[in-house]
C-alpha cells in the first residue's frame, strides 16, 4: 500500500508553498518588560539597549503617565539587522500597542529607538515601556 496525503494536509502544504513559507504563530507566551523611555517634552529621539538574555517572538509598546504620539519605532536584532515596522501610534495613559511581530520569527534584540512626543505638553511626567514576547 502505497503512503497518501490527506486532502487537508495537501492543502496546508500547498497553501504554505504558494506565501512563501509557513509562518509561526505564537499564541500563548510570557510578556516580559525590557526597558523604558521617560517622556521628555523637550527631546523626541530615545534609543533603548536591550541586552536581554533569550530571543523573542514580537514587542509591544506601553504608555504610562500620560499621553503620548510614537511616529516611529526601528529594532536592531542581535545580529545587526535593522527593523522599521512602519508603526504611528498614539497612545493614551495605559494603552498598549499593537504586537509587531519580528520578520524571521524568534529574535535577540539589540536595541529600540522611538521617536515620541507628548500629546499635551503641560501633562506630568510620562514614559513609555518596551515589552518583549519569549
Amino acid at each position: 500500500m502505497e503512503p497518501r496525503l490527506s486532502a487537508p494536509l495537501l492543502l496546508i502544504l500547498l497553501a504554505c508553498l504558494g506565501t512563501g513559507g509557513c509562518r509561526a504563530v505564537v499564541v500563548d507566551g510570557r510578556w516580559e518588560e525590557l526597558a523604558s523611555l521617560p517622556a521628555d517634552p523637550t527631546v523626541d529621539h530615545g534609543i533603548l539597549d536591550i541586552r536581554h538574555e533569550g530571543k523573542f517572538w514580537a514587542l509591544r509598546v506601553e504608555a504610562s503617565g500620560g499621553d503620548l504620539d510614537v511616529y516611529d519605532v526601528r529594532i536592531t536584532f542581535g545580529n545587526g539587522e535593522v527593523y522599521e515596522p512602519g508603526v504611528r501610534l498614539h497612545f493614551q495613559e495605559g494603552s498598549w500597542s499593537r504586537r509587531i511581530d519580528f520578520p524571521g520569527g524568534h529574535r535577540h534584540l539589540r536595541q529600540v529607538e522611538l521617536w515620541v512626543k507628548a500629546s499635551r505638553p503641560d501633562a506630568g511626567p510620562s514614559r513609555l515601556v518596551i515589552w518583549g514576547l519569549r
